[in-house]
């Protein structure tokens, strides 16, 4: 039996990243759920892809859910790049 990954929609051999909006947020997003088709990729990137930007949408939940003095840098949420990697000297 295959393995399910939480937020990997695959249908004919296409696949979709979709999670749901926690219901206190879906007027601040505009809809119930997010989805974004993941392009050509395989199996083993389209999992890699989606577990990304799932924990990039979670930290962005919780940023709007924290008080204002507490919510995460710009770092945080789905539009958010990479740091680049710190110098090693």
């Amino acid at each position: 039996m295959a393995k399910l990954i939480p937020h990997l929609s695959t249908k004919d051999g296409r696949h979709q990243f979709r999670i749901g909006v926690p219901l206190d947020l879906v007027q601040h997003v505009g809809k119930a759920e997010v989805s974004q088709a993941l392009g050509d990729l395989n199996k083993a990137q389209a999992e890699v892809a989606v577990r990304e930007l799932s924990s990039q949408w979670s930290a962005h939940f919780l940023d709007e859910w924290s008080p204002p003095g507490l919510r995460c840098q710009p770092a945080c949420g789905p539009d958010a790049r990479r740091p680049a990697p710190p110098d090693s000297a």
